[in-house]
């Protein structure tokens, strides 16, 4: 099934705190979550393909904020694959983490989020597909990859931000709940500004100590995956750029590592 939802104006949104406290263990400590007030919400499953399009993106919140998030629940194993397509324009979200009057307890999945894309159990070579024409602005994490299915879930999402990620934490946080598991997210971007010391996050769930391990060799081989838009005029030309598609629109780009050769055409006439 196909699903197609065009919306020309401006999501805007105002949310208030919704947070509560659950216990979660024998010994009575609490934990406190937030709703997330969300600007855009795309979800499918069994092959489904939905395409939005929309204008800028701008969710506050009292406690925590997601600009868009995408979810692929279930897949078939021998299908085409699920797909979620989206285009936009500026990303702007901002929550405050404001907690309720008498809530006690450590913070759980308290993060606002720019772009928050979850896989679960896919295993057809699912696709999300996200275009920001413009900037994508967060009070706290960009970037948001949750993979929680194994190593048969294979989901490829395809970012690209034509503009600046800003965040006031880390610009982009994976989080693998198995190890093995085989998503990849291929994030494209004009400049990328953050407030940690690393572009990327990465974490895996560690079962034996039951908590989320910081893995500093994947993060390092994620940051260096980043792809950068290149823009330049008409007189000079570049070779050595890695072309960039996604939902019709086309980037040169390259990464941080790499080295590329300018030409520039001049007038044979003139003396330089």
């Amino acid at each position: 099934h196909k699903s197609d939802i065009h919306i020309k104006k401006d999501i805007n949104m105002n949310g208030s705190v919704g947070s509560y406290s659950e216990k979660f263990n024998e010994a009575g400590d609490k934990k406190i979550y937030f709703n997330h007030s969300t600007g855009l919400s795309a979800s499918t499953e069994y092959d489904g393909k939905v395409n939005v399009e929309t204008g800028n993106i701008n969710v506050k919140s009292e406690g925590t904020a997601t600009g868009i998030f995408t979810s692929i629940m279930m897949s078939y194993a021998h299908g085409s694959g699920s797909e979620i397509n989206i285009t936009t324009g500026d990303i702007t979200v901002e929550g405050k983490k404001k907690i309720e009057e008498g809530l006690t307890g450590d913070l759980e999945n308290s993060e606002s989020k720019g772009i928050n894309i979850s896989n679960a159990t896919g295993k057809s070579g699912d696709n999300v597909n996200i275009l920001v024409n413009g900037d994508l602005k967060s009070s706290e994490l960009g970037v948001t990859v949750n993979n929680i299915g194994d190593k048969n879930a294979k989901t490829e999402a395809n970012v690209v931000v034509d503009g600046t990620i800003n965040t006031k934490d880390a610009p982009v946080y994976i989080f693998n709940r198995y190890e093995d598991n085989n998503s990849t997210l291929n994030l494209t971007a004009w400049k990328i500004e953050g407030g940690t010391n690393n572009n990327v996050i990465v974490k895996n769930y560690d079962q034996a100590e039951n908590k989320n391990v910081f893995d500093e060799e994947e993060s390092k081989k994620q940051s260096e995956k980043i792809n950068y838009i290149i823009r330049h005029d008409g007189t000079i030309s570049l070779t050595g750029t890695r072309l960039v598609s996604v939902n019709g629109s086309e980037f040169q780009t390259a990464r941080e590592t790499e080295k590329l050769t300018i030409h520039v055409k001049v007038d044979d006439e003139k003396k330089y």
